[in-house]
């Protein structure tokens, strides 16, 4: 019996849900707080979130074939919370645009990394979401210590 080809996008509920949860959790964030981190933590709440930006586009451009032309997430262009809001929203919308239109069949099709190395679509997917749950969480362990309550899941 052969499996039926399906479209990526029937495949992104999850992924989709992580980042619905993740976004919830920024906004709760202090616009005040935004640069704040807790004793001995190396990153702030925005080097956090433009990191997550900043490798949803490194995983853009390698599903796009130019894995050394992704957009880097500069602190002096996405300082604020607003800004990160978008770039997170803007980033997500383009990856799943152009994940739109693969099939479960592109699943084992190679992409190239900035890195040199070779690696599966579904690697490179999989690499993501995991990415996704671990900055979710620690945004959610930060709003803790700041004693904001996170999203429920």
């Amino acid at each position: 019996m052969a499996l039926k080809k399906t479209k990526l996008s029937e495949l992104f509920d999850y992924w989709l849900r992580i980042r619905d949860y993740y976004d919830l959790a920024v906004k709760l964030i202090p616009e005040e707080k935004i640069e704040w981190k807790p004793k001995h933590a190396p990153n702030s709440f925005g080097d956090i979130l433009r990191h997550t930006v900043e490798t949803t586009n490194w995983g853009l451009a390698a599903v796009g074939g130019n894995p050394h032309q992704f957009k880097r997430c500069k602190k002096s262009e996405f300082a604020t919370k607003n800004s990160l809001i978008t770039a997170l929203e803007k980033s997500r919308l383009q990856l799943f645009t152009m994940l739109a239109n693969k099939y479960s069949d592109d699943l084992n099709e190679p992409v190239m990394l900035s890195s040199g190395n070779e690696a599966t679509l579904k690697w490179l997917l999989f690499h993501l979401m995991e990415h996704d749950v671990h900055h979710r969480c620690q945004v959610f362990i930060y709003l803790r210590l700041l004693g904001i309550n996170p999203p429920k899941i």
